[in-house]
């Protein structure tokens, strides 16, 4: 800036400056915590709404049942399915309510031939594979969407739908009604995920991103969740609780503002302008009108100073309205250096997504109460988070983003290889317990590398492209989720799967290391390069 503008802005020298630990932080902090209650319950909800019961026995012949749930389920076929059976459960799912046991249920619809044709058993869990491909669509259109009518708007729409179809899904009459909504809502919660993290992180003073974002994350929502459905025990009360946070997550984005980044990014100065007027009334330290409009005009560039010096000239009360530019997917890929962090980033998400997913499909091979293994899941994500995020903070320099991932990532990688190993040994059934605690460790450990991935993905990409490069990463992380069940199918050799992560694991680590950049404490970026520097230009 020039010197008489410097003097003029005082303390305030961009608009990150206006983010401060102030009242209205809560605020957000308190969307962000209501936030990513609703996203976790729609994401796991089936893991109580869909879980299977226990078959016990059969009372008409004095048969008893033992062993795990798939082992149960076979003695009552040889039994060529007693009528009613008795069953156990912890939490009455949709599949106790409506009588569906180990894939077979008394009345035949519809979706079972299409459930039968794409070779699946339980049609209760269908509804997360259908609520994932919903999931993965509106991780999609969610970033350009965003970019064209802005960030709290497209998240108003989705989180009103979203509160619609959860309270609408509460009320389903039978299975396949539920798994309907469920995929309806799948087409409204990617969006969430893609552009919650990308609006938080634009509205968060810089040098306390990483902390927030850790204290403010996922991991205690898991406890918070398990403990809602502890207290409900059952499906529909469980949706309405997850319905009543949704709705206050709704009305605290009503009060909040749309991050002044992407109207300077869309030039809209008034609306930026006015926005951070607003925001700034939480603040101890006032910033003069004047201050406000200097900042915002330098940020937004040129053409919008010209336009503004033109209108007061004029005499004319104008908006600084300049010619806007719509960006797309293509734009990710617009430079070499675009195009690679977008690459590496993506198929980070994807490796990121199907190892945590392939752990979590395998836990069944932990045992106990669901409802313990959610809540030691969310305590030990928390434990790791704030380890990682002391390193962040403690570390200051020497301890950036590249090497945090590195190191936790790598971490991942090691216990990977130490189960695949004790596998390849033969040492499997007598050190059991060494493959199942280092299989909860890394799924406790990829929690914070969400986090991070989010976080990177926000400070690499400017602001005009930053929620495209965050749908781009969900749809590719999405397509792990899809794959994950499949993973530990693999049973060519003893320990396929844990050397195939492991594998996947070393991969992410060399390409990160190599193709993204340090960004720990930089201002996030606003301007796309110049035309000249644009590595693929666009057909006229």
């Amino acid at each position: 800036y020039p010197k008489s503008i410097v003097e003029i802005m005082g303390e305030y020298k961009r608009v990150d400056d206006f983010f401060r630990l102030d009242p209205y932080q809560l605020l957000l902090q308190l969307f962000n915590m209501m936030a990513i209650f609703t996203m976790l319950s729609n994401v796991v909800f089936n893991v109580f709404a869909a879980a299977p019961p226990k078959i016990a026995g059969c009372p008409d012949s004095n048969l008893t049942f033992n062993g795990t749930i798939s082992e149960r389920c076979h003695q009552w076929g040889e039994t060529d399915y007693c009528e009613h059976p008795l069953i156990e459960y912890e939490f009455k799912s949709v599949n106790v309510e409506f009588r569906s046991y180990c894939g077979r249920q008394e009345d035949f619809t519809w979706l079972d031939v299409v459930v039968q044709f794409i070779g699946v058993s339980d049609k209760a869990k269908f509804s997360t594979t259908l609520q994932m491909v919903g999931v993965m669509v509106s991780c999609f259109y969610a970033g350009q969407v965003s970019d064209m009518i802005g960030r709290r708007k497209t998240l108003l729409i989705t989180y009103t739908a979203m509160f619609i179809l959860q309270v609408a899904s509460s009320f389903a009459p039978s299975i396949d009604a539920f798994i309907i909504s469920r995929f309806l809502l799948g087409l409204f919660t990617g969006a969430t995920l893609t552009l919650t993290p990308v609006f938080i992180v634009e509205c968060l003073p810089p040098s306390h991103r990483f902390w927030i974002c850790t204290v403010v994350t996922w991991a205690p929502n898991f406890l918070l969740f398990s403990l809602s459905a502890y207290l409900t025990s059952e499906w529909r009360a469980l949706a309405r609780v997850s319905a009543a946070v949704n709705l206050l997550a709704v009305i605290a984005l009503l009060i909040l503002e749309e991050s002044p980044k992407f109207l300077i990014q869309k030039k809209r100065v008034e609306d930026a302008i006015r926005a951070i007027t607003r925001v700034n009334r939480f603040s101890r330290d006032k910033a003069s009108p004047s201050t406000i409009r200097e900042i915002v005009l330098h940020e937004c560039g040129e053409e919008s100073v010209a336009l503004l010096e033109k209108s007061v000239e004029d005499g004319e009360k104008k908006k600084t309205k300049p010619k806007k530019k719509t960006y797309t997917f293509y734009h990710l890929y617009s430079t070499r250096k675009f195009a690679a962090r977008t690459i590496v980033v993506s198929l980070s998400s994807f490796i990121l997504s199907l190892i945590t997913y392939s752990l979590m499909f395998n836990m069944n091979s932990i045992g106990g109460s669901t409802y313990i293994n959610m809540v030691f899941s969310g305590l030990l994500r928390w434990i790791v988070g704030a380890a990682v995020a002391g390193l962040d903070h403690l570390g200051k320099s020497h301890i950036g983003r590249i090497r945090l991932h590195t190191i936790t990532f790598g971490f991942i990688t090691l216990c990977l290889t130490i189960n695949f190993f004790i596998f390849l040994l033969g040492y499997n059934h007598e050190m059991e317990w060494v493959i199942r605690s280092l299989a909860l460790i890394c799924f406790g450990t990829t929690g914070s590398l969400f986090l991070q991935a989010s976080l990177s993905i926000s400070e690499l990409f400017p602001t005009a492209i930053r929620s495209l490069a965050s749908s781009n990463s969900n749809v590719v992380g999405r397509l792990g989720n899809v794959l994950a069940p499949l993973v530990f199918g693999l049973d060519f050799f003893p320990g396929l799967p844990y050397l195939l992560l492991s594998i996947l694991g070393a991969l992410d680590v060399v390409l990160y290391f190599i193709a993204i950049p340090e960004t720990k404490g930089v201002p996030l970026p606003n301007e796309m390069p110049k035309k000249k520097t644009k590595m693929i230009q666009p057909n006229p």
